[in-house]
């Protein structure tokens, strides 16, 4: 009896489901109805929403270790544990997306000279996002009409002028992102061209080594520089005590003289001590250009910028398939409320 009873309660689902099924059926015209105009609204959409391409690379930023921080740490990193805080540089990799992100940054980055879609001309990055329309079609709509009336002002832009609105829309265009463990650094850049998109994906990451480099051997190659003119000083003064040696004896005819032979002396130990603080400061330079070398950072990229095929925003079908679902999905969902004020009420 029990079976029996479980079987009937089965059917009587399957003829709801039915019975639920042949309302959805009879109500077809409503599901043709709401995805048409989903589909409508999805071309509308997918036309409107700019096409952003990305371009990515990655760096591995060699870190400055010295001593008994470079053992701590080269077992730290082994044991995937990150000690920054024993490193020499006060620019951790924690902060190279705020330097990536600071005004004068990005005025580098606005700089940049990049290519126009249309041709082989050269801009600036930044007179290139004031001339360039998104690729939306009222905004190449309107880039035509302001053309044709001639009022596009922002085409007297120079390509050292950056304009102050254009500042945030560069820092929208670049993200940088850390991995602190790994030690690696990536870099994307956004833009409707993929061209521009991976020329500056190259040239971020460009100055951030280039910014990098500076920071961490700006105190060397200072120690270096004054080195260096230190040593031209002291050539200079070894080549004038040598000069005025040669030309004392070359021109001496009292070559027995006592007078003649201790200003000879003099003038000969002269030269040699020249020579000799010459020679020690230029040990000293060979040393600190050594030093220089050493304290200049290394980074190994670990993908290259590419020019990206497809653009992140989603294709038109997609778009539409997922407004016709979302479509058939609050259709349901009113024939199902139809239905049950229906039954409830009667109307």
């Amino acid at each position: 009896m029990g079976e029996k009873s479980r079987i009937d309660e089965l059917r009587e689902d399957i003829d709801a489901l039915k019975r639920f099924l042949r309302l959805l059926w009879s109500k077809r015209i409503v599901y043709v109805k709401y995805s048409l105009v989903a589909a409508l609204l999805a071309i509308v959409v997918a036309l409107s929403i700019p096409k952003i391409y990305s371009s990515t690379t990655i760096l591995a930023l060699e870190p400055r270790r010295t001593g008994y921080n470079a053992a701590v740490m080269g077992l730290a990193g082994m044991a995937g544990i990150n000690l920054g805080f024993l490193s020499e540089d006060a620019y951790s990799a924690e902060l190279y997306p705020t330097i990536i992100y600071s005004k004068d940054f990005v005025a580098d980055i606005a700089a940049e000279p990049v290519a126009l879609p249309e041709g082989d001309a050269t801009v600036s990055y930044a007179r290139y996002l004031a001339i360039t329309p998104k690729n939306v079609w009222w905004s190449k709509v309107a880039h035509k009409v302001k053309k044709i009336i001639g009022g596009d002002k922002v085409q007297s832009l120079s390509d050292a002028d950056v304009p102050v609105g254009l500042v945030g829309k560069i820092r929208g265009n670049i993200r940088c992102q850390v991995n602190k463990t790994l030690g690696l650094v990536t870099i994307t850049a956004y833009d409707a061209g993929p061209v521009v998109a991976k020329t500056m994906a190259e040239k971020v990451s460009e100055k951030l080594n280039l910014f990098i480099q500076e920071y961490r051997t700006s105190k060397t190659r200072a120690d270096y520089d004054a080195l260096m003119l230190i040593c031209d000083s002291a050539k200079i003064r070894y080549l004038d005590a040598q000069n005025k040696y040669q030309s004392f004896v070359e021109c001496g005819t009292s070559g027995n003289s006592h007078l003649y032979k201790a200003q000879c002396d003099f003038l000969e130990g002269e030269a040699q001590l020249a020579y000799a603080a010459y020679n020690q400061m230029a040990s000293q330079a060979q040393l600190a250009q050594v030093k220089l070398q050493e304290a200049t950072p290394v980074y190994n990229v670990i993908q290259s910028a590419y020019i990206p095929q497809n653009p992140e925003t989603p294709g038109m079908l997609p778009m539409i398939l997922l407004f016709i679902t979302v479509a058939c999905l609050i259709a349901t969902i009113k024939i199902i409320c139809v239905r049950v004020r229906e039954k409830l009420w009667g109307a």
